[in-house]
């Protein structure tokens, strides 16, 4: 691991690395002037909690937590004297996800500070490191609630909407003047039918007598309006058809 340092103006450096990351540092500004990027003594805190955060949600993950956030929270003091070192620092994490388990967050958080934080574990030889129980802020989606009041169509959902509305009024309407016509046209026996069984106190002989009726009626008439055949013609000779 390389990095190089290149120094501008006043307190104010450049830090490289070997990959080609760069971050401004400055130590502090002129009076009147903001800092143009946060101190060393702030970088090695930054260090820290991305260092930290990466071994919880490597080793949350590792035991099947669905994690969707990880918050990261450092204050620390330091010592009034030179060298000021850090004399206490103290972590806080918020770790956000679906189903989590507060024992397997605890897990994780322990053995990052205790085995696997490579930053918190040489900070902690000058500093007393301390951690906060972390928190499982449970993820929700935005669901709809039951009986929540509908939302507003747009102007243009809306007239999408009213133009799906005319048309199956127009196939209703469509629907409803084609059945009408059905049953004008509608046979006399369907209707003879309708009209037995919408009188459940009609004797079921009568029924059946009614229906006979209709249909030796409709029968006679069918026969009546079919044309019979007509008489085959009587070949004449040749001899008679020249008289």
């Amino acid at each position: 691991m390389q990095i190089t340092s290149q120094w501008l103006d006043g307190l104010c450096f450049v830090a490289s690395t070997e990959a080609g990351h760069s971050v401004v540092m400055e130590g502090s500004a002129a009076e009147g002037a903001a800092r143009r990027g946060p101190t060393p003594m702030e970088m090695l805190l930054l260090g820290m909690a991305g260092c930290a955060s990466a071994d919880v949600v490597l080793i949350a993950q590792k035991q099947r937590q669905h994690i969707t956030g990880c918050r990261a929270e450092i204050s620390a003091k330091r010592a009034d004297e030179a060298p000021r070192v850090f004399t206490e620092i103290h972590i806080r994490f918020t770790v956000s996800g679906r189903n989590l388990k507060e024992a397997a967050i605890a897990k994780a958080v322990q053995l990052s500070a205790e085995k696997y934080c490579s930053a918190s574990i040489m900070l902690g030889k000058t500093a007393a490191i301390s951690h906060s129980p972390a928190q499982s802020a449970a993820h929700s989606s935005p669901v709809a609630r039951a009986g929540a009041p509908a939302r507003p169509l747009s102007r243009a959902h809306s007239q999408a909407a009213a133009a799906i509305s005319t048309s199956v009024s127009a196939r209703k309407g469509a629907a409803t003047g084609a059945k009408r016509a059905g049953r004008k046209t509608a046979s006399s026996t369907k209707a003879v039918m309708t009209r037995c069984f919408s009188m459940p106190a009609r004797p079921v002989a009568a029924l059946a007598a009614a229906l006979a009726r209709r249909f030796c009626q409709s029968a006679v008439r069918a026969r009546r309006r079919r044309p019979g055949p007509r008489p085959a013609r009587l070949r004449q000779s040749p001899a008679r058809a020249g008289r």
